[in-house]
């Protein structure tokens, strides 16, 4: 019996998964479409501060789920009471203590400040999109060349597949190393 809950649960868990992936898809373009990019873009940038706040939690949720899973089988019916106090006064101090801070920040008028931190933001932003898309590009490109370090100087090097054993010589330091491509 229990065996195949987990298994139902965990069914469950990819069907879920799976789901909020395609609605995000079809959704994403009738979003866009209805507010226009400059709006949608406002729209967008909510999502990643919800995963942050949702990081903020530090897994209380989870926490909370054990621990009321285990006063559940137990019958102890005043250990859920507290659990569920507990974790309520906890949640709401959370959740005021990140609306006045997110209303001050909102409401500062120290622009300057404000925009200097957006300016952090994006740079760190365009760092990891550039990561990852040099990490794409990567993948989309391994059936025709295949990627190397620089021993000396750890640049990334790129040289064509399939020329058998070559000598590589690296543009940044002159370093020249032997390797099959």
């Amino acid at each position: 019996m229990q065996v195949n809950q987990v298994r139902a649960g965990a069914i469950l868990s990819y069907v879920s998964m799976a789901v909020s992936t395609i609605l995000s898809l079809v959704y994403a373009p009738i979003m866009k479409g209805q507010l226009g990019t400059r709006e949608y873009g406002v729209y967008g940038s909510v999502g990643p501060i919800i995963a942050y706040l949702l990081l903020l939690s530090m897994g209380l949720g989870s926490a909370y789920m054990r621990y009321y899973s285990q006063a559940k089988v137990a019958q102890d019916r005043r250990t859920m009471a507290k659990l569920n106090g507990m974790f309520l006064v906890t949640y709401t101090v959370l959740g005021l203590v990140l609306l006045v801070l997110c209303y001050y920040r909102s409401l500062s008028r120290n622009i300057s400040k404000r925009t200097e931190e957006n300016y952090q933001y994006y740079a760190l932003k365009d760092r990891v999109d550039r990561k990852f898309r040099g990490l794409k590009d990567q993948w989309a490109n391994r059936k025709l060349y295949h990627y190397y370090r620089c021993p000396k100087c750890r640049q990334k090097l790129r040289v064509p597949r399939g020329r058998g054993r070559i000598q590589i010589s690296c543009p940044r330091c002159g370093t020249q190393f032997i390797k099959k491509s």
